[in-house]
């Protein structure tokens, strides 16, 4: 069983894992690229430039998908770096999910302004998208998500979790937009099951991609974080063993 197999296959469907110092500024220099020409002025630091950008007027360009994926070269130097490079030792089946199709690994990073809920994802499981036509995987091959915080708010977590909801179905809604098919799912009926995720700046969390999970938003400090999903040969019986409640 692979090391990300062994994270995700628990009762809780995930784990909290540390992450290099080196690997974090290196994600920050390939966001500071995207950033600087969008600033009011050049040389800011990263934490200013992460200021400017939301308190200024050109936030609208950054929330777009397209612009916050890292590129192919930014991608092969993630990939190039000591920590995924063991990764990919231990696991020779493992790869970094394509699901939008662009021809590379989609390795992509979100900037969530205080109080603004409209900066962040709903609560949902990554396998809905993947059933509705996002992205494919070869047969006999499963994924497990990784979201790292790069800053957020010490007081409130960027990301809640439901401990267990990997084991369990959760009826959802589907809509046709923006050329897919996307899910819908209501928050409030599930919300007892929501906790705030337990991981801080320096660490990331591992899930099952059946695991419920949605953006939270802090309301006094920006947020930044990363995300990618590892593909791996499934080398285990993960579906759903209980309904929800």
């Amino acid at each position: 069983m692979s090391s990300l197999t062994a994270l995700v296959d628990t009762p809780d469907g995930y784990s909290i894992i540390d992450i290099p110092v080196s690997l974090r500024k290196l994600v920050e220099s390939v966001i500071a690229s995207k950033l600087e020409p969008l600033a009011s002025r050049p040389g800011l630091d990263f934490d200013t430039l992460l200021a400017d950008i939301v308190n200024g007027t050109n936030f609208d360009a950054v929330k777009g998908k397209a612009f916050r994926m890292f590129d192919a070269e930014s991608v092969d130097r993630w990939k190039a770096h000591e920590f995924c490079r063991r990764l990919f030792t231990e696991d020779a089946s493992l790869f970094i999910s394509d699901e939008e199709n662009l021809g590379y690994p989609n390795i992509y990073w979100r900037l969530v302004r205080a109080g603004s809920a409209s900066d962040v994802g709903p609560v949902h499981a990554d396998h809905w998208f993947w059933d509705l036509g996002h992205g494919s995987i070869p047969p006999g091959y499963r994924r497990v998500k990784t979201w790292i915080p790069l800053r957020q708010d010490q007081d409130h977590v960027g990301l809640s979790i439901g401990p267990g909801t990997h084991r369990m179905d959760f009826p959802y809604e589907k809509v046709f937009k923006d050329g897919k098919y996307k899910p819908v799912f209501e928050r409030g009926p599930v919300e007892h099951l929501l906790i705030p995720s337990p991981v801080r700046v320096g660490q990331a969390v591992v899930f099952h991609d059946r695991l419920l999970h949605g953006g939270e938003v802090s309301p006094r400090e920006l947020r930044l974080s990363m995300e990618l999903t590892w593909v791996m040969r499934d080398e285990s019986d993960h579906k759903p063993a209980s309904p929800a409640d």
